[in-house]
C-alpha cells in the first residue's frame, strides 16, 4: 500500500513543499522496495526449505532402499547358509554310504580270502587263465588261417604275373615279326610296282597305245594309293592296339603289384595283431597277479581318503569359521550403518524442524513488519489530515475574516495591520506546524529504517546460515554416501564369503542342483522385490509431482495476487499523487486570489 501525499501548508513557498512531497514519496518507495525484497528473501526461504525437504525425502529413501538391501543381504546369506549346511549334511550321508559299502566290499573280498586256500587260488588262476587263452588261441588260429590262405593267393597271384608277363612277351614279339614281315613285304611290293610304272611308262612312250596305256596305269596308280592308305589306317589301328594292349598290360602288372603288396601288409598286419594278442594274454597274467595288490592298494586308497575327507572337513569348518566371523563383521557394518543412517535421518529431520521454525519466524516477522508500516502509514494518514482539516479551518477562518473586513470598513487599517499581523503570525505557525510535521516524518522515516533494516539484515544472515547448513547437508550427503560405499564393500565382502561356499558347493552334484534351485528362487524374489520397488518408486515420483504441481500452483497464486496487490497499490500512489497535485494547485490558486483581493483592499484602503 501507498501513503497519502501530504498537501504542501498555506502560506509556505512552493520549492520547500515540493521537496518535503518528494522526499515523502521517496521514503513510501523505499518502503515498498524493502517490503518487496522482504517478500523475496520469504519466497527464496521457502524455496530453499522446499529444496533441503527434497533432499531430506531422498535421502530417507536412500536410507530405505539401504536398509531393505541389507536386509535382502541377510536373508541371502541366511539361506546359503542353510544351503551349505544341507550340501554338508548330503555330503556326510553319501561318503558314509560309500564307507559302509566299501567296507562290505572288504569284509566280503577278505571272507573270499580266507574261504580259499593257496591251491584254490592258484587253480582259479590257472582256470582263469585257461578261459582267457581259449578264445585268444582261437583266434590266433583263425588268424594264422588266414594268413596262410593270404599267403597262397599271393602265391597264385605271383605265378598268374609271371605266366602273363611271358605270354605277353611272346605276343609281342610275334606281332613284331609280324610287322617287319608286313613292312618288308610292302616296301618289296611298292619297288617292284616302281619298277613296273617305269616300264610302262617306257613302253607306253614307245607305244602308239601309249595314251590309253598311261590312263589305265593311272588308274591302277590311284586304285593302289586307295589300298594302301587302307593298309595304312589298318596299320595305324594295329599300333594304337598294340598301344593298348602295353597299356594294359602295365596295369595288369601294376593291379598285381599292388594286390600283393596288400597281401604283403595284411600278413605283416596280421602278425602284429597276434604279436598284440600274445602281448594282451601276458597283460592278463599280469592282472591275475597283480589282483590282490590292487587290493591292498584300494585299501591304502580308502585311508587316505579318511585322511583326507578329515582333513577336508577340518578346513571347510575353518572355512565356515571365516565365513560366520565376514558375516558377523558384515552384519556389525550394517548395524552401525543403519545407526548412522538414522542418527542422519534425525538430524536432517531436526535441521527440517529448525528450518521450519525459522521460516515461520521469518513469516511472523514479515507479518509484524507489514503491520509496523501499515500503523506508520496510518499515523502519517492522520497526521496529514489533521494538516489538511487545520488548513481547511484556517481557509474557512480567512473567509470569515475577510467577509467582516468588508462589514467594517470603517477600521480597515488597524484591522488590515491586524490582518497582516495575523496573518504572518498564521504563517509562522503553520511554517512550525510543518516543521513539526516534517520531523515526524523523519522520525517515522528513522524509525522504519531502524526496524527493518535489522530485519533485512537478520534476514541476509539468515539466508548465509541458511546456505551453511545446506552445505552441511551437503557433506552429511557426502558421509551417507561413504557409507554406502562401505556397506557396499561389506555386500562385496558377502558376495566373496558366497562365492567361497560356492566353491565349495562344485565338489558335489546334489548340492549344485540345491544351490540352483535356490539362486533361481532368490532371483524371482530378486524380481518381485525390483517390480515392488519400481511400483514404490513411480509412486513416491507421482506424489512428489503432484506435490511439486501444488506448490507450484501456490507459488504462481502467490506471484498473481502479490502482482495484482502491487499494481493496485501503484494505482493508488498514482491516484494520491494526482490528489496531491489538484491539492497543490488548488492551494495556489487560492494562494494567488488571497493576496490579489488583500492587495485589492489595501489599494482600496489606500485609495
Amino acid at each position: 500500500m501507498m501513503f497519502d501525499a501530504v498537501p504542501p501548508p498555506n502560506g509556505t513557498p512552493t520549492g520547500d513543499d515540493g521537496a518535503a512531497y518528494a522526499t515523502l514519496l521517496n521514503t513510501v518507495e523505499s518502503l515498498q522496495a524493502d517490503l518487496q525484497q522482504t517478500i523475496t528473501t520469504c519466497h527464496s526461504l521457502r524455496e530453499q526449505n522446499a529444496i533441503l525437504q527434497r533432499d531430506h525425502d531422498k535421502a530417507r529413501e536412500e536410507v530405505l532402499r539401504q536398509r531393505e538391501k541389507v536386509a535382502a543381504n541377510r536373508t541371502e546369506l541366511v539361506e546359503q547358509a542353510k544351503a551349505k549346511i544341507e550340501a554338508d549334511r548330503a555330503t556326510e550321508a553319501l561318503v558314509a554310504k560309500w564307507k559302509v559299502q566299501l567296507d562290505s566290499r572288504t569284509r566280503e573280498l577278505e571272507e573270499v580270502q580266507k574261504k580259499l586256500v593257496p591251491q584254490d587260488l592258484d587253480m582259479l588262476r590257472i582256470q582263469i587263465q585257461e578261459e582267457l587263452e581259449v578264445p585268444h588261441q582261437q583266434k590266433i588260429s583263425d588268424l594264422e588261417a588266414e594268413a596262410r590262405s593270404f599267403q597262397q593267393m599271393f602265391f597264385n597271384v605271383r605265378r598268374e604275373l609271371e605266366r602273363s608277363k611271358t605270354e605277353f612277351a611272346a605276343y609281342t614279339e610275334h606281332q613284331e615279326a609280324a610287322r617287319a614281315s608286313d613292312r618288308a613285304t610292302h616296301d618289296a611290293e611298292h619297288r617292284g610296282l616302281r619298277r613296273r610304272v617305269v616300264e610302262l611308262e617306257a613302253a607306253a612312250a614307245d607305244g602308239p597305245d601309249g595314251a590309253d596305256l598311261q590312263r589305265g596305269l593311272e588308274a591302277k596308280v590311284l586304285a593302289l594309293e586307295v589300298k594302301c592308305r587302307e593298309l595304312m589306317k589298318e596299320n595305324d589301328d594295329l599300333r594304337r592296339e598294340h598301344d593298348g594292349a602295353i597299356g594294359d598290360k602295365n596295369a595288369a602288372v601294376q593291379g598285381r603289384a599292388e594286390d600283393a603288396c596288400a597281401a604283403k601288409a595284411l600278413t605283416g598286419q596280421l602278425k602284429t595283431d597276434v604279436v598284440g594278442l600274445e602281448r594282451r594274454l601276458a597283460e592278463a597274467t599280469n592282472r591275475i597277479t597283480k589282483l590282490e595288490q590292487d587290493v591292498e592298494s584300494k585299501q591304502r586308497d580308502l585311508d587316505a581318503a579318511k585322511e583326507n575327507y578329515r582333513l577336508a572337513s577340518m578346513e571347510s569348518e575353518k572355512r565356515d569359521r571365516a565365513r560366520l566371523q565376514r558375516v558377523a563383521d558384515a552384519e556389525s557394518a550394517a548395524v552401525d550403518l543403519r545407526r548412522e543412517v538414522d542418527a542422519a535421518r534425525a538430524e536432517l529431520q531436526r535441521d527440517a524442524d529448525m528450518y521450519g521454525r525459522k521460516l515461520e519466524q521469518c513469516e511472523t516477522e514479515l507479518s509484524t513488519a507489514k503491520r509496523q508500516a501499515f500503523e506508520a502509514r496510518m499515523q502519517c494518514d492522520a497526521t496529514v489530515n489533521t494538516a489538511r482539516q487545520e488548513c481547511r479551518e484556517l481557509c474557512a477562518s480567512l473567509e470569515e475574516r475577510l467577509v467582516q473586513q468588508d462589514l467594517d470598513k470603517s477600521a480597515a487599517e488597524k484591522q488590515k495591520r491586524d490582518f497582516e499581523q495575523q496573518a504572518i503570525d498564521e504563517s509562522r505557525k503553520l511554517q512550525a506546524e510543518l516543521k513539526v510535521l516534517t520531523g515526524k516524518v523523519a522520525r517515522l522515516e528513522g524509525d522504519v529504517e531502524k526496524t527493518h533494516k535489522p530485519k533485512i539484515q537478520l534476514l541476509e544472515d539468515e539466508k548465509a546460515r541458511v546456505a551453511l547448513d545446506r552445505d552441511a547437508h551437503k557433506r552429511r550427503a557426502d558421509a551417507l554416501e561413504a557409507a554406502e560405499n562401505a556397506a557396499l564393500k561389506a555386500v562385496d565382502d558377502k558376495d566373496r564369503a558366497v562365492l567361497d561356499v560356492k566353491k565349495a558347493e562344485t565338489k558335489y552334484a546334489e548340492a549344485r542342483r540345491e544351490a540352483e534351485r535356490f539362486r533361481e528362487e532368490i532371483a524371482h524374489l530378486r524380481e518381485t522385490h525390483a517390480r515392488e520397488l519400481g511400483d514404490v518408486r513411480a509412486q513416491i515420483a507421482e506424489d512428489k509431482a503432484h506435490v511439486a504441481e501444488a506448490i507450484r500452483a501456490e507459488t504462481d497464486a502467490i506471484r498473481r495476487e502479490a502482482s495484482a496487490e502491487l499494481k493496485k497499490e501503484r494505482k493508488r500512489s498514482a491516484a494520491y499523487k494526482e490528489k496531491c497535485l489538484q491539492a497543490h494547485n488548488r492551494e495556489k490558486r487560492l494562494t494567488s486570489t488571497l493576496k490579489a483581493t488583500t492587495r485589492a483592499q489595501a489599494e482600496d484602503l489606500v485609495a
